[in-house]
């Protein structure tokens, strides 16, 4: 079925012209998976979880409601409490929406982790 002149002789362990895939001769594997692999990891922590959560809260605020602000400021003028209120506001509204969702989630996935 298949000749020597097929393999290259000065290459022959090397890219697709080795034997192994020339033959088909490779045994098949089936990879030692367990359920310990499968478990996902049981989540950052409360005190972990709130300062990431304040973190990411603090770009969404930089990102979704100052620059916004900034342009609203452009046409109608917002005094300096109602601006840090603004602010402020939403830091404390995305750090609370990202923390329960986020220990939503966590409960989810351990959940999902003893149902395996």
């Amino acid at each position: 079925m298949f000749d020597d002149d097929m393999i290259d002789a000065k290459d022959s362990r090397r890219g697709w012209n080795r034997a192994v895939i020339q033959y088909r001769s490779a045994k098949l594997r089936q990879p030692n998976v367990t359920i310990a692999d499968l478990t996902l990891p049981s989540g950052l922590g409360n005190f972990r979880m709130f300062r990431t959560c304040v973190m990411m809260a603090g770009i969404m605020t930089v990102l979704y409601v100052w620059i916004p602000l900034m342009v609203l400021n452009v046409f109608v003028h917002l005094s300096g409490p109602v601006y840090a209120a603004a602010l402020g506001g939403a830091l404390l509204l995305l750090t609370a929406f990202l923390y329960v969702g986020g220990t939503r989630e966590t409960q989810r996935e351990r959940d999902l982790a003893t149902r395996l």
